[in-house]
């Protein structure tokens, strides 16, 4: 009995690490115009943005916009441009079109996302 209790304690610790892992990952942005991801525009409202390891050294990016758009971009951890600790997005403009090139979480982790080719 002691034996079960600790493997139910140890998959309690391991299933909180997780979630605990997965909530830092993720934050939610309202875009107030359409802004580009990759090839993908999506909608002025409210996105997801998650960050996803891959099986390799990849990190990807999922957004997803609330009207159900989705699109994943691979990305590089980089240096915060900033120390200030809140979750940002950085974006470019070409021509009309804004662009999402960066993301920075709360947790002071920034992703720049690779250019598409």
């Amino acid at each position: 009995m002691n034996k079960l209790t600790s493997l139910f304690a140890a998959a309690i610790i391991l299933c909180s690490a997780a979630v605990a892992q997965t909530l830092n990952e993720r934050v939610t942005v309202h875009f107030s115009t359409p802004v580009i991801v990759g090839e993908t525009k999506l909608p002025a409202g409210i996105c997801d943005i998650q960050v996803v390891r891959g099986s390799s050294n990849n990190t990807i990016l999922v957004f997803r916009a609330e009207n159900g758009v989705t699109t994943a971009a691979v990305a590089n951890r980089v240096a915060p441009a900033d120390t200030e600790a809140t979750s940002s997005v950085g974006l470019s403009r070409h021509g009309n079109d804004l662009h999402l090139f960066r993301v920075t979480l709360s947790d002071q982790v920034a992703y720049e996302l690779n250019p598409v080719e």
